[in-house]
């Protein structure tokens, strides 16, 4: 005979609970190791380098659409140190791409 258990501790939120529930999310790393065609980046790769001319996000999420993904998280700074948006605390950035 099986006796239910008391909660003990903390709970997941009805949110976090959702969130569990959805189960395909895809991480999106997309920086200048893309250009290098190398998996990790050290840092001193050139930023100049970084020149997405091409690129088609809405392929990226049409493809994660058809194959059952619910989120997309895209990394936007990365181990190595580049930053996908413009900012003043580096110029390791896109604010020094093309």
């Amino acid at each position: 005979m099986m006796t239910k258990i008391k909660p003990h501790g903390p709970l997941p939120s009805q949110a976090q609970l959702a969130y569990l529930g959805d189960e395909l999310a895809a991480f999106i790393h997309f920086g200048p190791n893309t250009f290098y065609d190398q998996e990790w980046g050290t840092g001193q790769e050139e930023p100049e380098r970084f020149n997405p001319t091409k690129l088609d996000a809405r392929e990226w999420v049409r493809v994660l659409k058809e194959t059952g993904f619910k989120k997309l998280i895209l990394v936007v700074k990365h181990h190595d140190g580049f930053v996908l948006y413009p900012t003043a605390h580096t110029d390791y950035s896109v604010k020094a791409s093309p």
